[in-house]
């Protein structure tokens, strides 16, 4: 039977070839978009190759210090200080606690008397382990080095190329605004994309300073961004919970009576410059829903057309023993074939739209694939697709009457 159906759907096709361009078109070109956000919306808040656990991170971006009356206020990236003393007692209930510049920090480096700025990250042993660089050479600096030889760097493949060349530069020196840092790896490029990954240059915080600012109660040195990777997404509110505890117990600065501070998801973090962030994802997800309702009510309103088009031929089938059912799963299943049609035309479209993005250097995306969870959901989208835009029709189908049907009146 559904051999037959096949056969029939792509002769329908094949009969009215612009009608058929119309509805692959619709969905392609719908699916095209909604596949290719998704894919960055991924690499940006759920996993990418270089931050793999995203989706059980919390972030402190900012903290904030009031006067009594909220009229004056500081505000910035976390400071040491800050760090130890509402961050660090965190460490017996997450995986990992890890802090880096909150920006990349610019840098330059002279290249046969020709200026290269370039981009650096300063952060400290656990970054390593809460991301997942690619290294093609050497190895990341870790807690000893940091307290005994900060002067090491992790350079980018890119940037290694065009200051070296193909060779290996392992235990090579590199002048970075005056200073001289000894190479002690190479990884594969950072996309810009992968906000809190992305540098050329990446080295260790100074210890010696870090403590001392400990020590000093510095509430002056506005510095890091602080990421926490804990053991499952359930035990957000727990970890929010005692941080905020902790937060209360501070004493802030003088002249200031209140300490702000809050643990972000990676999707609060990528949308934080956004005003009101509710009111944001509610329109957002209302224009995602009207733009998936342009292709369905066109294929609705096409695979209708294509019904009374073919009024004849459902009364012949009718008057040979047909039963509704079956007419209405013969419609059902050809609108289900032309959107999965559509889906993959709309699969390979998101493809091509992202490495053309990638290419442009619009957006530095990186080697993207598909994720299983990606193709999942559009898949199902495709079949909600069919099913929904060839019910209504059936629906309609179902109601002619084979004298009327043969005449090619509809009743």
């Amino acid at each position: 039977m559904f051999k037959n159906y096949l056969k029939l759907t792509l002769k329908v096709l094949m009969r009215r070839k612009m009608i058929s361009f119309i509805n692959l078109f619709g969905i392609c070109f719908t699916l095209t978009i909604l596949l290719a956000a998704t894919t960055i919306y991924t690499l940006m808040v759920v996993s990418n190759p270089i931050q793999k656990n995203l989706s059980n991170t919390l972030i402190l971006n900012q903290v904030t210090f009031r006067d009594k009356e909220k009229q004056s206020m500081s505000s910035g990236p976390a400071m040491p200080y800050f760090i130890e003393k509402c961050v660090s007692p965190l460490k017996s209930e997450v995986k990992y606690i890890s802090f880096c510049s909150a920006h990349c920090n610019a840098a330059t480096i002279y290249l046969n008397n020709q200026r290269i700025d370039i981009d650096t990250r300063e952060t400290d042993e656990n970054y390593w382990k809460i991301s997942s660089f690619t290294f093609i050479e050497g190895r990341p600096y870790d807690l000893e080095e940091i307290r005994t030889n900060p002067q090491t760097i992790v350079l980018c493949k890119s940037l290694k190329d065009r200051i070296f060349g193909e060779i290996s530069v392992l235990g090579k020196t590199l002048k970075l605004n005056n200073k001289n840092y000894k190479i002690i790896g190479v990884v594969n490029d950072v996309p810009a994309i992968y906000k809190s990954a992305y540098a050329q240059v990446w080295y260790p915080y100074n210890y010696a300073s870090y403590v001392s600012q400990v020590k000093d109660k510095n509430f002056n040195s506005w510095m890091y961004q602080v990421q926490i990777e804990t053991k499952t997404r359930g035990s957000f509110d727990a970890v929010r919970k005692h941080f905020n505890q902790e937060v209360a117990k501070l004493t802030p600065p003088e002249r200031f009576k209140q300490t702000e501070a809050e643990l972000e998801s990676s999707s609060q973090f990528v949308f934080k410059s956004l005003n009101d962030r509710n009111q944001w994802q509610t329109i957002l997800i209302a224009f995602i829903l009207l733009f998936s309702l342009l292709p369905l009510l066109n294929l609705t309103n096409l695979t209708v057309s294509r019904i009374f088009e073919r009024s004849s031929e459902i009364g012949v089938r009718k008057a040979f023993g047909a039963t509704k059912r079956q007419m209405a799963m013969q419609f059902v299943y050809e609108n289900v074939l032309i959107t999965c049609l559509g889906g993959i035309f709309g699969f390979i479209g998101a493809w091509l739209l992202l490495k053309g993005i990638d290419a442009s250097g619009l957006i530095q995306l990186g080697n993207v694939n598909f994720s299983f969870r990606v193709f999942a959901y559009g898949f199902l989208v495709i079949l909600v697709f069919g099913i929904i835009s060839g019910f209504y029709p059936a629906l309609k189908m179902s109601k002619l009457q084979i004298v009327n049907s043969l005449k090619g009146g509809i009743q």
